[in-house]
């Protein structure tokens, strides 16, 4: 076990230094790659697109996420930070006739443990605010939002060979979101209009598990890349405008709660003391008339 010196830091020799491709899960995203360190700080940006026909929709979307964070080892087996997120995202129905423009910010605690050199389980919790401008028709109006949202994630890493792994996963989601009661204004045929939009909520929570797949590869300057492929089945167990459905199975549009994922991407060092994590994934496959794509770019630094 690593020891610490006099001011609380870890000293690493050779042996006991973390090295890219190890076979022990990584206690966060942000620390994987790189040497065991005492403060690790992150940049986690995605960008999302989707296109939704099921059922007649026509509905278009985009959103943007840039994630900000960084944490502290408490023990050998132990990670606290915090994290602050800046969203914004933008839907379009019926042809344009309506819009929903959402931006705002989410704060909150993240806690990572050490389960076993195997595993490692990830826990965040996140409040926000936002404010949300609906545009419909020629009426516009906008409202704030309180949202809430908790993550579970339990990682694995098992190796194959000197060069390969598998990381099997375990993500579990659950988001709240309330909206104040506001009024859309505007005029028809030259008559004023106002259209006063009730307080409404609705719950998002989803399982998702996966497993993705790795090779370590050196290259002839030292530096390492690592290309993965990711496989997963997304279960969402609660959404909006129904009810929870506890028991797969049980009623007409259990097919529609499932989606495929997969996910490409790779992992490099720079230099000592960062990492660069970039993938683009499919989130909809199995799920007709429904399109979702995200990329995602982390960059992490050690000190």
């Amino acid at each position: 076990m690593p020891e610490l010196d006099a001011g609380g830091c870890r000293r690493l020799d050779e042996q006991s230094a973390a090295q890219p491709g190890r076979s022990e899960a990584p206690i966060t995203p942000g620390r994987d790659l790189l040497e065991d360190t005492q403060w690790n700080s992150w940049v986690d940006t995605s960008y999302s697109r989707i296109r939704d026909r099921r059922d007649n929709q026509d509905l278009d979307g985009s959103g943007g996420v840039v994630l900000l964070g960084a944490d502290r080892r408490v023990d050998d087996a132990m990670v606290a930070g915090m994290m602050l997120s800046l969203e914004n995202s933008r839907t379009d129905a019926y042809g344009g006739e309506q819009q929903v423009d959402v931006n705002g910010f989410m704060v909150g605690p993240y806690m990572a443990y050490q389960l076993s050199p195997a595993w490692s389980l990830y826990a965040n919790l996140n409040l926000g605010h936002f404010n949300q401008d609906q545009q419909l028709s020629t009426l516009s109006g906008s409202g704030d939002v309180q949202r809430y949202a908790l993550t579970l994630n339990a990682q694995g890493q098992y190796a194959l060979d000197d060069a390969v792994y598998l990381r099997p996963k375990l993500l579990l989601s659950y988001l709240h979101s309330s909206s104040e009661a506001y009024e859309l204004r505007g005029a028809i045929d030259g008559s004023a209009i106002r259209l006063r939009l009730p307080e409404s909520s609705y719950n998002l929570g989803g399982f998702q598990p996966s497993l993705e797949i790795s090779r370590q590869v050196e290259l002839a300057d030292g530096s390492v890349f690592v290309p993965y492929a990711e496989l997963g089945v997304n279960y969402a167990f609660e959404r909006p405008d129904s009810e929870p459905l506890l028991v797969a199975g049980s009623g007409a549009d259990d097919p529609s709660r499932f989606s495929g994922l997969m996910r490409l991407g790779a992992r490099t060092l720079i230099g000592e003391s960062s990492m660069l994590d970039f993938n683009s994934s499919y989130q909809s496959l199995g799920t007709p008339g429904l399109d979702v794509w995200e990329a995602e770019l982390l960059f992490s630094h050690a000190f």
